[in-house]
């Protein structure tokens, strides 16, 4: 089974909302434009060798009452945790569910250490993309190296929330991972408690342990054919964004690809 897991604060921690929303927000872009710029920057700086970096994007739309992957995301427990956190109105399922699918080939996929996000380091990718805010596993700052730009993608998502199937070079393994980063700290009804702003989704349901991918297989391939994912033997990752902003087209995407980004090494295919 998968499981979102949600935490409550201890009283120490601090609440308030979160800042890395207003890191681009003084740029004179688009949020789509932006959001393609960090989507094609982050794979060419996760290059395989002298590969040629392939970027593939699409909306897919599933039926959710037949979704596995769909249905793993509205748990009663998430719907009672994204209410709170003032991310869905209602309980009520929907009848379909739309992604944005972003698929990157030729890169490395995210490497590092998957069971101890206390592991730093340039190549802990891993640990920098799902445990570390404000900073990234490069070993320089330029081209982003600072790690906020996967923050992008929680914004592109009306649910906030990313998901990502991961194959790595170093050893072949294929995880998938998810996250939600609500807007600020929230308490359930009729409960003192906070909750943490990150939720995460995954292997282990208990807040009190680390949260680790799902590596079952037959889930994984489930995914992809209901995604109609084009990973095959190929290490690099894709990131699966629930309910993306009303205004992501794959024309508007098309438009951003060719305003924002061109590169000889890099393919873009829409």
């Amino acid at each position: 089974m998968v499981h979102w897991q949600f935490r409550p604060l201890n009283p120490n921690e601090t609440s308030g909302s979160s800042i890395s929303d207003d890191n681009f927000a003084d740029e004179e872009r688009t949020s789509i434009e932006i959001l393609v710029r960090e989507t094609l920057q982050n794979p060419l700086d996760a290059r395989s060798s002298d590969s040629v970096v392939r970027v593939e994007y699409k909306l897919v739309t599933v039926d959710f009452a037949t979704s596995e992957f769909a249905r793993s995301i509205y748990s009663d427990d998430w719907i009672k945790h994204f209410r709170a956190g003032e991310l869905i109105e209602s309980d009520e399922r929907p009848a379909e569910m739309t992604f944005l699918v972003i698929e990157d080939f030729g890169t490395t996929g995210l490497e590092g250490c998957y069971t101890d996000s206390s592991c730093e380091g340039s190549t802990e990718n891993w640990n920098a993309f799902w445990f570390r805010e404000g900073e990234g596993a490069k070993t320089t700052k330029s081209n982003g190296g600072a790690g906020q730009g996967k923050i992008t993608l929680y914004l592109a998502s009306q649910l906030r929330s990313v998901f990502a199937l991961t194959k790595r070079k170093s050893d072949d393994i294929e995880l998938l991972f998810g996250c939600c980063r609500f807007k600020r700290n929230y308490k359930l009804p009729g409960d003192n408690n906070r909750w943490a702003k990150e939720a995460r989704w995954g292997a282990v349901s208990d807040p009190n342990k680390l949260a680790i991918p799902v590596v079952r297989i037959p889930m994984l391939d489930g995914i992809k054919a209901e995604l109609g994912l084009a990973r095959g033997a190929e290490a690099g990752t894709t990131f699966i964004v629930p309910l993306p902003a009303k205004d992501i087209t794959e024309k508007v995407l098309c438009n951003a690809v060719v305003n924002e980004f061109f590169s000889p090494s890099t393919v873009v295919a829409l």
